[in-house]
């Protein structure tokens, strides 16, 4: 497989990965509406993964556009 191949294929398990913090957002969300003690840990979390699900994304990006 060329890199270029490889990197598209990270792309695609990027934004599956996307998705999963797609929907521990929203638990986040649904548990801060019920007032549950572990939204605030849910919300720290998911802005951990949202943070490196964008450094992933402008890295592969990144290499995509050098090759």
């Amino acid at each position: 497989m060329s890199l270029q191949k490889e990197l598209l294929e990270l792309e695609v398990a990027a934004n599956q990965v996307s998705r999963l913090i797609n929907a521990i957002d929203l638990m986040s969300i649904g548990l801060d509406q019920e007032d549950d003690s572990y939204a605030d840990g849910f919300f720290a979390v998911c802005d951990y993964l949202i943070q490196a699900d964008r450094t992933l994304r402008t890295q592969v990006k990144n290499c995509l556009k050098a090759l």
